[in-house]
């Protein structure tokens, strides 16, 4: 009770707090130049700014006019030149998309590295330079580049030379200028958006009722009941959504899982711990469980456990204001040394997931894709108020098909029966359940293409 009284306590007062300091705590983006917004309060200079910056109904026109420009050059021979901004490897929700339009003649692909700037108080170089090296085992060099500042330190603009850019990530405070949804108002290029999340939260909303998504030319959505959403609380209607499915999930259909002998359970960590960057979804049970989850290999040694965290849950608990650089790495370096305890921070997890036996998490986007293996899931939730405060319909749906987890003996319970001895009652509902989701599934990536050809083909 408490402790929901002080994040509601929290978020009541960065909205109150000028602009400008909120921006200066969350982003790492070039300073304002409002000064008018950034001594107002947050919640005020969001709101007059969100409502007035763009007329979105004529941004939609003026996307059309850019799509019968790109036409024209088409019939003149010219390919469709697309551009996919990376920030992470293993945040790149277009790749079976981008895939596809390698394999197409319609257009010529090119992967771009850029910087996250949602850390302020961190480099973006090495995070750029590892998820280059990581882009380059599975995109061709000619296609691949990282993103370069110039002799001023500036970016260098890399999207006016594009016909498309397609977004990783819905935060536009993840964007420096040059690489910005809002250039797209003044250029010549078509925005697109792949979700890199399949959305079933009530945070979730905040995400859809931005100005990014206003900013987009084609917003790509999961299912119905995400799309339902969407329009509900959308700047534009939802008028530039398409219902194409999961694309990011289509890759899973390419993995041949390797069969062990051993059983294993992939235990997926979210970063929304409590104090952290997100109070609003605060999903992560690292903190309290901690004791558990390091004593958890050692009491069930005839099982493998996956560990995986999100990419951004060390580097927040590394916090000075959390458990600070030296726990946090002491901590899952010693998990990390236990035998049967493999880890796992690569840019592609869908192996993890189809050569896992059950899932132990409290992700957000994890609860709807590890659908996709329709293997047993066991889900860790703070209470039950949870289910009502934190989750959308579809989320809900979503929980109701999972083994839900309050404490230490539910996660124990779901080990020793639904891992160990097989005794999976929610099995036969579940993968009805799952059919649901998996709109498309695996041929999304082609939806979402041939909606676009069938746009800019003359």
């Amino acid at each position: 009770m408490f402790a929901r009284a002080l994040k509601k306590l929290r978020r009541a007062v960065k909205q109150l707090l000028p602009y400008g300091v909120v921006r200066a705590i969350y982003s790492r983006s070039s300073p304002s130049r409002n000064i008018v917004r950034d001594i107002l309060p947050y919640a005020v200079a969001k709101r007059i700014w969100q409502e007035r910056r763009v007329d979105f109904a004529a941004l939609a026109r003026k996307y059309d006019d850019v799509a019968r420009s790109i036409a024209s050059k088409v019939r003149s021979g010219a390919k469709v030149r697309v551009l996919f901004l990376v920030t992470n490897a293993s945040i790149f929700p277009a790749k079976p998309l981008c895939e596809a339009m390698l394999q197409d003649a319609f257009f010529d692909v090119r992967v771009l590295a850029i910087p996250d700037l949602r850390w302020r108080f961190g480099n973006p170089s090495k995070a750029m330079q590892d998820c280059f090296a990581a882009l380059s085992t599975v995109v061709a060099a000619d296609r691949l580049a990282i993103a370069k500042k110039d002799a001023q330190g500036q970016w260098q603009d890399e999207l006016s030379s594009a016909d498309i850019v397609v977004f990783p990530l819905p935060y536009l405070d993840v964007y420096d200028g040059a690489f910005s949804p809002r250039r797209a108002a003044e250029g010549e290029f078509l925005p697109v958006c792949v979700n890199y999340g399949y959305y079933r939260s009530i945070y979730d909303r905040t995400l859809m009722a931005d100005e990014f998504y206003a900013f987009m030319w084609k917003a790509m959505f999961e299912c119905e009941a995400t799309l339902a959403e969407y329009r509900a609380v959308s700047l534009t209607g939802g008028d530039n959504a398409v219902l194409t499915g999961y694309v990011k999930m289509d890759a899973l259909a390419a993995v041949a899982p390797v069969r062990h002998s051993r059983k294993r359970i992939l235990l997926a960590l979210h970063h929304s711990v409590s104090n952290g960057t997100n109070d609003m979804l605060a999903l992560a049970n690292i903190a309290r469980y901690e004791d558990f989850f390091m004593a958890l290999p050692d009491r069930y040694p005839e099982i493998d456990f996956v560990l995986r965290p999100h990419p951004f849950l060390l580097k927040i608990l590394s916090s000075r204001f959390l458990w600070g650089e030296r726990k946090t790495e002491r901590y899952f370096a010693a998990l990390r040394a236990k035998p049967n305890v493999i880890w796992s921070d690569g840019a592609d997890y869908l192996r993890e997931f189809a050569e896992s036996d059950a899932c132990i998490q409290d992700c957000g986007s994890y609860l709807v894709e590890y659908f996709y293996t329709k293997k047993p899931c066991c889900y860790m939730l703070k209470s039950p108020h949870d289910i009502e405060e934190k989750f959308a319909p579809l989320g809900r749906h979503c929980l109701a098909h999972c083994y839900i987890a309050y404490d230490e003996r539910a996660i124990d319970e779901f080990i020793k029966h639904v891992v160990m001895e097989a005794d999976d009652p929610m099995m036969p509902r579940r993968e009805a359940f799952a059919g649901t989701v998996m709109l498309n599934y695996p041929h999304a990536a082609n939806v979402a293409l041939e909606c676009i050809k069938r746009t800019l083909k003359p």
